[in-house]
């Protein structure tokens, strides 16, 4: 065979031929196809936009057209590789392919015109018909779809059909993701993410009570703890009558979890970590890959779905009387974490973003029943202090910084 035939043929197998260029990192948009050709500069000229150097600065084309055709092929498949029926009476497919160029811009594929015309004709020379294809067939969705329409489906279910026994009647949910397996599904994205972490003994926290100055109760760890169960007002991670301990990793975070104007006088509490913690970290979530980062697209899918999860459970809740429903999922989801998935011991608590103060941190930590009448034997009260904030300048040197805090 002789090598131009066998060059076609590799070509035609990979469903791409590249064009005999050379490319700056300029030249397109993505990190991560900047990284690539910076990985393979051998030219000293960019046949694009005509940068010219004293030392290599370009790369060939090839060197990013597998990531190219990678993400292009996660997203999209030929029709009939898909699965896409064919009407023979109308003489086409039920769903009419988009062309290869539309297809990249989709992704979207981010670079200088011509370049992106040559990878066009480079695909489109072998194919030029694509359907979107989740998972492979053109009736699915992407990963990272599923768990969203998933998480969307759960949240209308168990806050207005079906909160307790949601497990019993599934029939409406065809080939979604029924409520019972939505929470394996998050469990099992937190474990390839590795998002169990630990948090070190002796580590401060804090908490936050409104108070008057007429208040006349005391500032200790009863007052400023965790409310006793039967006291305890659903909550954004808890619900009612099961009390869970609301703490934040600044006192600026646990400041602005409570006061919503001026005048306003608190009482701030600081506690520490008795131990060291295992916690659900939703707050440092991996960057998210790029989208031609073709070896880690699930991770991507996973990240993707996190991240309109972790906004969806810490999104602030409107307070008219309905906050009880609104609740409800992410109090699910709480006591799953905290009851149900122990792959190697029980989890103390959750890392959550807050909803008012940006780069704030919050922390729930869960009950703990088998360790006697203390229910939060993580962590330590310390000491407290009382703040008062007259007006909106003095109210945001308080909940803007951690000036005042002794």
């Amino acid at each position: 065979m002789g090598g131009a035939k066998a060059a076609w043929m590799e070509a035609q197998e990979r469903g791409w031929d590249a064009p005999e260029k050379h490319v700056c990192p300029d030249c397109v948009s993505d990190p991560y196809l900047k990284a690539l050709i910076e990985g393979g500069v051998t030219s000293r000229t960019c046949d694009y936009c005509g940068e010219q150097a004293d030392t290599e600065i370009a790369a060939p084309v090839e060197e990013i057209m597998p990531a190219v055709m990678g993400a292009l092929t996660h997203y999209f498949a030929e029709p009939g590789g898909a699965g896409v029926p064919y009407e023979s009476a109308e003489g086409g497919y039920l769903v009419e392919p988009t062309d290869t160029a539309d297809a990249l811009m989709s992704l979207p594929l981010e670079c200088n015109d011509e370049l992106f015309d040559d990878i066009v004709s480079a695909i489109a020379h072998f194919n030029d018909g694509w359907v979107e294809a989740g998972q492979g067939h053109w009736a699915s969705e992407q990963k990272n779809q599923e768990l969203i329409g998933g998480w969307n489906r759960f949240s209308n279910h168990v806050k207005h059909r079906q909160r307790y026994f949601f497990t019993a009647t599934e029939r409406d949910f065809g080939q979604d993701i029924e409520p019972s397996r939505l929470m394996p599904e998050l469990a099992s994205v937190v474990s390839e993410l590795e998002l169990i972490e630990g948090m070190d003994a002796d580590t401060p926290l804090f908490r936050v009570r409104a108070r008057s100055p007429s208040n006349t109760w005391s500032m200790d760890a009863e007052n400023l703890g965790a409310p006793p169960s039967r006291r305890a007002a659903a909550g954004r991670m808890n619900p009612p009558g099961i009390s869970y301990l609301y703490l934040a990793l600044e006192p600026a975070t646990a400041a602005a979890e409570i006061v919503r104007g001026p005048p306003c006088s608190l009482a701030l509490a600081h506690f520490r970590t008795t131990r060291p913690l295992r916690l659900l970290n939703l707050i440092d979530l991996p960057a998210i890959p790029s989208i031609f980062d073709y070896e880690r697209l699930r991770e991507r899918e996973f990240l993707v779905f996190l991240a309109e999860f972790v906004q969806a459970i810490s999104r602030p809740v409107e307070k008219d009387g309905a906050e009880h429903i609104e609740y409800v999922p992410s109090q699910i989801v709480c006591e799953y974490f905290a009851s149900v998935f122990q792959p190697d011991s029980p989890l103390d608590g959750l890392l959550y973003p807050s909803a008012v103060s940006k780069g704030g941190r919050n922390l729930v930590l869960f009950p703990r029943f088998d360790e006697g009448d203390n229910q939060f034997p993580q962590v330590l009260f310390q000491d407290s202090w009382t703040a008062v904030a007259e007006d909106w300048t003095a109210l945001s040197k308080l909940i803007g910084s951690s000036r005042g805090v002794p």
